[in-house]
């Protein structure tokens, strides 16, 4: 926890929240907290965003990132049915986890280029703010 602390630059309790809102979830080993690359990989997308101003003082805490593991949740419970619908009966377990990380490194450049193209959509559909006269 410590190290964590220290290379993404959030407080102890920062950290502590994102545990709590199942952003990050360490594994206990001998009564410590451990935490995996991917556990870190979301600490430091986190630093990231706060890095370029989506941080406390913008009014954006951890609470918000909640959104994306709602929906990746829901999404990823879909997209395993989907391929599990799809393995053929009788098959050899270790090709199909091994077809499975395959997609997984292949799927989530399509996930990014969607959620740009959306967003893009969604914000040129958004009425623009008016500024206030002088």
């Amino acid at each position: 926890l410590k190290l964590l602390v220290e290379r993404s630059g959030f407080s102890r309790e920062e950290i502590l929240e994102m545990e709590e809102l199942g952003l990050i979830t360490p594994r206990i080993s001998k009564g410590r907290k451990l935490f995996d690359p991917t556990e870190v990989d979301v600490v430091g997308a986190l630093a990231a965003l706060a890095e370029v101003g989506f941080d406390q003082e913008a009014g954006f805490v951890a609470k918000d990132a909640v959104i994306y593991l709602d929906a990746l949740h829901s999404l990823l419970h879909k997209e395993v049915a989907v391929f599990l619908e799809r393995v053929p009966e009788g098959s050899d377990p270790q090709e199909v986890l091994g077809l499975a990380r395959k997609g997984v490194e292949r799927v989530t450049p399509l996930l990014l280029a969607l959620r740009r193209k959306l967003i893009r959509e969604l914000i040129e559909a958004a009425p623009l703010p008016v500024s206030p006269s002088n």
